[in-house]
């Protein structure tokens, strides 16, 4: 079966959990006789031109095609929000690729960069598509469903009104943080029935475009023939949003376990070597475990290794050097290919994933249990599936690092404890496994679009 994979950026410009996952399941799907290719975004440094190429390669033993977006200015003239529901240009794009290639079916991983309106090209084209909701992006503008003050948010409200203050009022907010909410509410309904009236927000274009991003993914989401979700938060979230739940399935991620097979044994180590892998930008909490870190006792018997790409954020990961500068305990090792995740996970103890943002199934966690190494983590709904306190891992209060402080005490202090938490890791599906389930998803869609 042809299969057309879309997501919104892919390696080497981008490699997080989506992007792998994406990668993966593409090389999974092809041994399982599919013939896979993939559209993805490519940013660029200037706007391209109205007729500029899509670049196609074999990258990674996949046929890659990769459409110029620049990121500032998607569409010229327009808010941002508005290319996320509707880009004639990612459009014309895809348009291209299911012309020439044809799939039986696509499946997309992510819509953010190539908007929402992927569901009615490929509908006009008779091509059914499924969509894998790997993170809050259909519901949240923001994505990771973070207030402008670090809080996590509710979620949006029926017609935007709060994410109005929050997003327009971080770009202008002498505009939002004035107005009582009563008008913005007023608004907000009467500009996503299309009759916006006069309003005192001045760039009401950005304002509308919100608004009606909502209301346009409210739509379009339950058109599509399937949303797969790996969490029950992520499910939660969409429900509260509107999508039906008969048009979600249940499917955990499954990951490489030949990475972990393949690599080195784990050495034992007079020191308790706590590890960090994943993006350094704020979210993701490593300021949080930096804090701890420095809450340790000097003489206690304890290593800390970052792993992850500095150059997403500068400024925090300026930050985090300095607040972790003069200890020789902590080495920053930067990035490293995802195959090398079994060694660089066999040279740890414990991982530590600080996230603020509410995250869903972060594959760096079902990683580190097929690895057998304990997971510390904060306390949120997406990582508690995975991780139950004081069985296979600890759980600490989002963004207290003094908790956190304590739990790295702990197994520092208690290596039997460390073992039995690494004992009762839990395997997670291969994802040989993942793609068969797939497969049986496919199979079934494809048939019923063919009926």
């Amino acid at each position: 079966m042809r299969l057309l994979y879309l997501v919104h950026q892919f390696p080497p410009q981008f490699a997080t959990g989506t992007e792998i996952l994406t990668l993966e399941t593409a090389r999974a799907a092809q041994a399982l006789g599919h013939e896979v290719e993939i559209l993805t975004a490519e940013l660029v440094d200037s706007p391209p031109a109205g007729d500029a190429p899509v670049k196609s390669d074999v990258d990674y033993g996949i046929r890659v095609h990769r459409y110029p977006y620049y990121q500032p200015d998607p569409l010229p003239g327009q808010s941002p929000h508005r290319a996320e529901y509707n880009n004639p240009r990612t459009q014309g794009y895809l348009r291209g690729i299911l012309r020439s290639f044809r799939p039986a079916l696509v499946h997309a991983f992510h819509l953010y960069r190539l908007s929402v309106a992927a569901i009615e090209t490929t509908q006009e084209l008779g091509v059914p598509l499924i969509f894998t909701v790997t993170d809050f992006w259909p519901v949240c503008p923001a994505i990771d469903l973070r207030l402008p003050d670090g809080a996590i948010c509710a979620g949006p409200r029926r017609n935007s009104s709060n994410c109005l203050r929050h997003l327009c009022g971080e770009e202008r907010w002498w505009q939002t943080s004035l107005i009582p909410a009563v008008f913005l509410e007023l608004w907000a309904r009467r500009t996503e029935a299309r009759r916006p009236p006069g309003s005192p927000i001045r760039d009401t274009d950005h304002a509308a475009a919100l608004i009606l991003r909502q209301s346009c993914l409210r739509r379009l989401l339950p058109t599509a023939k399937m949303l797969i979700l790996s969490s029950r938060v992520v499910r939660k979230k969409l429900t509260a949003f509107g999508i039906p739940e008969d048009k979600m399935r249940h499917l955990p991620f499954g990951i490489n376990i030949d990475y972990i097979r393949n690599a080195p044994a784990r050495l034992p180590s007079a020191r308790l070597r706590i590890g960090y892998i994943g993006t350094i930008s704020r979210p993701k909490g490593l300021h949080v475990l930096a804090g701890a870190f420095r809450e340790l006792p000097p003489d206690l018997p304890v290593e800390l290794k970052i792993y992850g790409r500095s150059t997403d954020d500068p400024t925090f990961n300026e930050e985090i050097r300095r607040m972790l500068e003069g200890d020789r305990r902590a080495t920053f090792f930067g990035a490293f290919p995802n195959p090398r995740i079994g060694e660089v996970l066999a040279g740890i103890d414990v991982l530590v994933v600080p996230s603020i943002w509410l995250e869903n199934t972060p594959l760096v966690v079902s990683t580190a249990q097929a690895a057998k190494v304990p997971v510390i983590a904060s306390d949120l709904e997406g990582i508690s599936e995975q991780i139950q306190h004081g069985v296979n891992g600890l759980l600490f209060p989002v963004g207290d690092h003094v908790a956190l402080s304590r739990c790295l005490m702990r197994l520092a202090t208690d290596p039997p404890a460390l073992a039995r938490l690494a004992a009762a890791s839990r395997p997670p599906k291969s994802i040989t496994e993942y793609a068969s389930e797939l497969d049986a998803i496919y199979r079934t869609v494809a048939e019923a679009g063919r009926a």
